[in-house]
């Protein structure tokens, strides 16, 4: 699996010019409203939003107010895999807090579209080229901005990076949540 330098370096761009943006805590939020007021009266498709409605915000400064109370899509903000996700997502996706929903090219009985649901954290590292070790890393809740911006800069030169070597040149204290493992298992030293 290769990784997509390119998509890595667009994520890491936007994380540095609108941090407000990535929050590392939450696949997909909104920092002007709870998902749920979000998604509330969203009966089709399952309350989910259309990825095209949230990707032109993700690239603008934070405003201090919904431009739309009603629809405060403003808000939105992504861990880096939200915002590979995003990024990545085929025309006509929608997302949740939690999925991606990619169109199938098919449609049901009632001629809507049909939608395969993919984890956003299992999807984005598919398009990223992550290995286990390397999602683990850089998609966990436990990382700072600067560490995961470290390992977004690390990776597209070091695309066999371990766990170990990730946290190493990220400025994480190896053992700081617990030894890492590398790939084969084995605990790594430090």
């Amino acid at each position: 699996m290769a990784i997509n330098a390119e998509l890595l370096a667009e994520v890491r761009e936007i994380i540095v010019a609108h941090p407000e943006r990535h929050n590392q805590a939450s696949w997909i939020g909104n920092r002007l409203a709870n998902m749920a007021v979000l998604l509330r009266g969203r009966s089709a498709n399952r309350r989910r939003l259309p990825v095209a409605e949230l990707l032109p915000w993700m690239t603008r400064d934070m405003p201090g107010a919904p431009e739309d109370p009603d629809n405060p899509v403003c808000g939105t903000t992504g861990c880096v895999a939200g915002h590979i996700a995003l990024r990545a997502a085929p025309k006509g996706s929608l997302v949740d807090d939690q999925f991606l929903y990619v169109p199938a090219g098919v449609k049901d009985r009632a001629g809507e579209p049909v939608y395969s649901a993919e984890h956003i954290g299992t999807w984005a590292a598919e398009r990223a080229g992550l290995t286990g070790a390397q999602r683990e890393y850089l998609f966990s809740a436990l990382r700072t901005r600067d560490e995961v911006l470290a390992a977004l800069e690390y990776l597209p030169a070091h695309p066999d990076a371990t766990l170990t070597e990730l946290a190493r040149e990220a400025g994480d204290e190896v053992g700081e949540y617990g030894d890492y493992e590398d790939e084969d298992g084995e605990a790594a030293s430090s």
